[in-house]
């Protein structure tokens, strides 16, 4: 039996079982390197419920991009601006807007961008390093829910005043 360990061979097993295991996280969790993005920011009218950092972006229903950043409008408190970082490739051109979709029935949201039209430029064309806005707009859901209440005080009222006349 050799009592003497071949520390070259020792060290080299280990470094390579490293290199095994940081290659199947990087593998596991889907980071690309040379993958281009692109930056925008999402200008939503109020409430955004379940919509958070590291929610997902679509284009037409395809998995793009994440939420990187959400806060308010320091100009208007009433505005909601999502920084999102999408693929580079995703044709969003200058009449692009996005909506809040809900996510199954989980009450999570996510940021759908619809395409405005071929004839528009893209948006990754224009100049400017600045993150570049897209307008959101409300998805009736969140119209028929905040509308909600009134619907409610509304048919309270009226049944009130049918209880007065009986």
């Amino acid at each position: 039996m050799e009592n003497k360990a071949n520390y070259a061979l020792i060290g080299t097993f280990v470094l390579v079982a490293l290199a095994a295991t940081l290659g199947f996280i990087l593998w596991l969790t889907g980071t690309e390197y040379d993958q281009e993005i692109d930056e925008y920011q999402v200008a939503l009218k109020g409430a955004v419920r379940g919509l958070s950092q590291g929610s997902e972006v679509r284009f037409n229903g395809i998995g793009v991009g994440e939420v990187t950043l959400i806060r308010l409008d320091r100009e208007d408190p009433n505005t909601v601006l999502a920084n999102i970082r999408i693929d580079a490739n995703t044709p969003v051109d200058t009449k692009s807007y996005a909506q809040l979709e809900p996510l199954g029935l989980t009450g999570l949201n996510y940021i759908q961008i619809f395409a405005g039209g071929e004839e528009y430029p893209l948006m990754g064309d224009q100049p400017g390093s600045e993150p570049k806005r897209i307008e959101g707009r409300t998805d009736q859901l969140s119209a028929i829910i905040e509308g909600g209440g009134s619907v409610v005080e509304q048919a309270q009222t009226a049944l009130a005043q049918i209880n007065s006349l009986i």
